[in-house]
């Protein structure tokens, strides 16, 4: 059972939030397409999990996507997929590579080859078992009984070709997509006993689901775009034309012809990604690109938005909106 969905990440919302919003001629442009295209693949790699997963019982394992943890006030660490039962826990390092890749247990590096261009990588497998560290620490930090914690990097694409090179013992917590449940139905035949009782199960995916924080970057600093070269208005839900009209309490596309009524919601969830929560009516009014006062007020009305403030300096929270994107 999915208790925690495959979602966007918020670096991936950004990164097409940017990408809508940036002129094509932006010198930046190009560095945005290269990490988006990066994000997208990542992003389709897991979701193209959940087909296989959906063969394991129900009733017996628990699956969150993207779940983002803590064990101290500094350090957070994150896994693709973890997969509960009451007998062991597993930790899935995804990877949406093409071409031919070669995991290089001496150098501790993944090599890839696509299209004659090589490219290094860091080494999942590293990078998964220090997940499994992380994760058996947050379990001891919050007096979770101890399980086994199995661990495996999977590849998504079908058609990648692996190689292995200064092979090592660790070459079975390798697998393709297609492999990943007869390994886990391997591992169950094994690991049959329950430590954790259903009590226990339900208590800990509480716990997971309130202690997840997702990872909130600043990406206009990161890429170093200037908030003033953001291309402010309303984009079309249907072709993402930028900007509609307003007019007769909808708004239109000049260039597909449709109209919406809530068009506003997904860009106010473009200036929640690239400025935060915290918005005042000018600021709303700007983004938006509504020359009408009163069209702006109705509009923070109809959202019924908290509020600190009186006057020209009150400001409206938008974390009302934040919680559907993530």
């Amino acid at each position: 059972m999915i208790k925690k969905e495959c979602k966007k990440s918020f670096r991936l919302l950004g990164l097409e939030t940017i990408h809508r919003r940036i002129s094509p001629s932006h010198q930046r442009r190009s560095v945005i397409e290269e990490n988006l295209r990066r994000e997208k693949a990542g992003y389709q790699g897991e979701k193209s999990l959940d087909y296989y997963l959906s063969f394991l019982s129900d009733r017996k394992y628990l699956i969150f996507h993207g779940i983002r943890l803590h064990n101290t006030n500094q350090y957070y660490f994150q896994m693709d997929i973890l997969i509960l039962s009451q007998s062991f826990f597993v930790i899935l390092e995804v990877k949406n590579f093409g071409g031919a890749i070669t995991f290089d247990e001496e150098l501790k590096q993944l090599i890839q080859e696509k299209d004659g261009e090589i490219k290094v990588y860091q080494d999942p497998l590293s990078q998964v078992l220090l997940q499994k560290r992380q994760f058996a620490k947050w379990l001891q930090i919050h007096k979770i009984s101890s399980l086994p914690i199995f661990t495996f990097v999977v590849i998504s694409n079908p058609y990648t070709l692996i190689h292995f090179k200064n092979s090592s013992n660790r070459l079975h917590m390798v697998s393709n997509s297609m492999h990943l449940i007869s390994k886990i139905e391997d591992i169950e035949r094994i690991n049959h006993r329950d430590v954790l009782t259903k009590k226990e199960i339900q208590k800990l995916t509480k716990l997971l689901l309130r202690e997840n924080e997702s990872k909130k970057e600043d990406l206009l600093k990161q890429f170093q775009i200037h908030k003033d070269e953001i291309i402010k208005g309303v984009y079309c839900p249907n072709c993402f034309q930028l900007p509609m009209k307003r007019g007769h309490g909808k708004w239109y596309c000049n260039q597909c012809l449709q109209s919406s009524k809530h068009a506003h919601l997904f860009s106010l969830q473009d200036y929640i990604l690239l400025f935060g929560t915290s918005i005042t009516h000018k600021q709303l009014s700007d983004f938006l690109q509504i020359s009408s006062r009163t069209i702006t007020t109705n509009i923070i009305k109809s959202l019924n938005l908290p509020f600190e403030g009186k006057g020209k300096g009150r400001v409206y929270e938008l974390s009302i909106l934040e919680r559907n994107m993530f």
